[in-house]
């Protein structure tokens, strides 16, 4: 929601007039300044930058509006090469629980 709030601020009506130039000046704006509980950690500028460029992979889904066709926000960089957050392994982060054993029947 705040994404398109400042899209309106900047006086866009419409994705499909959204360039890089908004994307960085919103990603600059939400971390400048903020303490470690807003988009200022590097964990919560990669959801945001997720969330930009998400708005491109789902735009099939978008009947009304959607960013032009061919744009992707930092393209050709995932969300954590844009922040500098370490890539998670393919490996979950919960320990895994040893396998039950079920009783025979």
């Amino acid at each position: 929601m705040r994404w398109f709030n400042c899209l309106t601020a900047q006086g866009v009506t419409s994705l499909e007039e959204v360039t890089q130039r908004h994307c960085t000046a919103y990603l600059q704006h939400r971390c400048a300044g903020r303490s470690t509980h807003d988009a200022g950690t590097g964990s919560a500028q990669f959801v945001l930058v997720q969330d930009l460029q998400e708005l491109a992979a789902y735009a099939e889904l978008f009947t009304t509006d959607r960013y032009r066709g061919g744009f992707h926000p930092w393209a050709g960089q995932f969300a954590h090469e844009v922040t500098g957050v370490a890539k998670r392994g393919a490996e979950n982060k919960t320990a895994r629980r040893a396998p039950k054993s079920w009783p025979r029947c």
